[in-house]
């Protein structure tokens, strides 16, 4: 189980009370360095957060964050998250992504 929020106080508030609870932010306008800094888990952004800060997804990765876009139901925008590696892919068209593989 992950617990997901628009609301950065929740989840500190969250990891003030459990250390292993697994967390993952969605706003976009916290950086992958802060979001290790104050215990999350991950990071959830949408594709357009990753491409205004492209590299976000790398310093995610070497800092052990797993990796989460949201909002993925192009075909294009599937291929760009696969290329660049994502843990999970957040679409309303699972089949589409999965005919990917």
């Amino acid at each position: 189980m992950v617990l997901i929020s628009f609301d950065y106080d929740i989840l500190k508030q969250f990891r003030s009370l459990n250390k292993d609870i697994k967390l993952q932010y969605l706003s976009g306008d916290v950086t992958p360095q802060q979001l290790y800094s104050d215990g999350m888990s991950g990071i959830d952004y949408t594709l357009g957060n990753y491409r205004k800060n492209s590299d976000w997804v790398l310093t995610s990765k070497k800092l052990g964050l797993k990796t989460n876009i949201w909002g993925i139901n192009l075909s294009s925008d599937m291929d760009w998250a696969i290329l660049n590696r994502f843990d999970f892919i957040t679409t309303d068209e699972p089949e589409l992504l999965l005919s990917k593989n």
